[in-house]
């Protein structure tokens, strides 16, 4: 497969509220770069971000464009700004929250592709079923994930 010019302006892409108050922008998908990588901006309300989780299929980079985060990542805790970058490795627990007292943004490199669909659908797991965390964990699991 030929991979193609793809130029996204920077509000553009495809945009989804998978968590509360979050927003994630598809900037490029697997579609678009066969399969390598997607990539996605997401703005991170202060106090939120994922729960604690690991992968079995991919890593992913967070590139801190905006704001305060706090990571952790395996035993290690750490604070990052912007321009930080954070590799979360695959089957390495992690998770991440905005502990600025304003919205965050951070640009999130998935390697290789094939969770995109995920968000997607846990945006609206949650809003149907808010409160089914055992429907979640079997969610997470089709995509090669877990809640730790």
């Amino acid at each position: 497969m030929t991979v193609a010019i793809k130029i996204v302006a920077p509000k553009g892409g495809p945009t989804i509220s998978p968590i509360g108050g979050d927003v994630t922008r598809y900037k490029v998908s697997g579609a678009d770069t066969a399969g390598a990588f997607a990539l996605l901006e997401q703005i991170v309300p202060p106090g939120h971000g994922p729960w604690r989780h690991v992968h079995s299929r991919e890593e992913e980079s967070f590139y801190i464009t905006d704001g305060k985060f706090t990571f952790e990542v395996g035993d290690a805790r750490f604070v990052a700004t912007a321009g930080a970058m954070v590799l979360g490795p695959r089957a390495i627990p992690h998770r991440f929250w905005n502990s600025g007292p304003v919205p965050g943004k951070l640009s999130l490199l998935i390697t290789p592709t094939g969770l995109e669909p995920f968000f997607e659908e846990f945006s609206r797991l949650l809003a149907e079923h808010p409160g089914d965390l055992a429907t979640q964990a079997e969610l997470a699991g089709r995509y090669g994930m877990q809640f730790v």
